[in-house]
């Protein structure tokens, strides 16, 4: 219980410094073209946010803002552009923040579905399980439900890559450059996100700034719920590893019940050495009373052989 109550209290810490704005510095004004999400060089491989984007719509606009408005609040915030670390493979270090970021924003512009990079993360932040809070920038809710066909500008964009041909070098011909299994996880990660409430820019708020208050503050809000839930669950195994890994458990109501049969088993065993002493003794003196008397007539025959 101690261990609980210490592990809650750090959680709680942590919590409350998160939701209080922090100094920290002004990220540089160069933004990635893709991903972009939270933070520490410290930590380089746990975060609380991803954000998930198309660079060329939203890089200097609302990715950025959204971006300096977390830190400021102290949550870590992976970036690619200054988070990837050189010599080291960039689509490893997005992969690793997108399973460990405790939320995902995605933010879906009007042309976020021709990259193949941000339907891949769209995908991998369904897998990761961590909850996703769609912005949809400039583009209406049917857009997302619309993947095949020509009903919407996302539907003609995956079209577009699932013409998209490439050479093979093996049998020099063409071949699709992304297999059907892909296309289809990118329409079906489309239509699930479509099926989350999220922020609409041009139907419930028509100002930026208002829009990016409202996502901050449940970002704020879902990355206490993770964290605690996170907490919450590691305490729990931590008291069934102590409950399993220590000195079993005694049942106390059954303490009674051994030491009267622990008693009663001391009574038994007395009785049982009584009696065994006892016959032992009997034996003996009726072996003693017969060796005695067969002395005295050996006794008796020699004093009269003498006479």
């Amino acid at each position: 219980m101690l261990f609980q109550s210490a592990l809650m209290a750090n959680v709680e810490v942590e919590l409350t410094s998160i939701s209080t704005p922090a100094p920290y510095p002004a990220p540089p004004d160069t933004f990635a073209t893709t991903s972009t999400a939270a933070s520490s060089k410290d930590d380089s491989c746990c975060y609380h946010v991803f954000i998930n984007h198309r660079g060329p719509d939203v890089k200097h606009t609302f990715a950025s803002h959204l971006y300096r408005r977390l830190l400021l609040r102290g949550l870590r915030v992976f970036l690619d552009k200054p988070e990837l670390q050189e010599g080291l493979n960039f689509t490893s270090q997005i992969e690793a923040a997108i399973r460990t970021a405790s939320v995902h924003v995605a933010i879906f512009s009007p042309r976020y579905a021709e990259s193949k990079w941000c339907l891949d993360e769209l995908v991998q932040m369904f897998e990761s399980g961590a909850p996703i809070i769609p912005v949809l920038y400039h583009v209406k809710p049917g857009q997302l439900r619309w993947t095949e066909g020509q009903g919407g500008v996302y539907s003609q964009d995956l079209q577009k890559l699932e013409d998209k041909k490439t050479y093979d070098s093996q049998t020099h011909e063409e071949k699709p450059r992304h297999d059907p299994d892909t296309i289809q996880k990118w329409r079906g990660a489309l239509s699930r996100v479509s099926e989350i409430s999220g922020f609409e820019l041009d139907a419930n708020y028509t100002d930026e700034g208002e829009l990016l208050d409202k996502v901050v503050e449940r970002v704020v809000k879902q990355v206490k719920k993770r964290r605690l839930d996170e907490a919450a669950k590691d305490s729990e195994n931590t008291a069934l590893l102590e409950q399993h890994s220590g000195k079993p458990e005694v049942p106390w109501q059954w303490i009674p019940w051994l030491l009267g049969v622990c008693i009663s088993c001391k009574i038994f065993v007395v009785i049982i050495i009584t009696i065994f002493f006892f016959i032992s003794f009997i034996t003996f003196f009726i072996k003693f009373t017969e060796t005695a008397s067969q002395f005295d007539e050996m006794a008796n025959k020699h004093m009269n052989l003498h006479l």
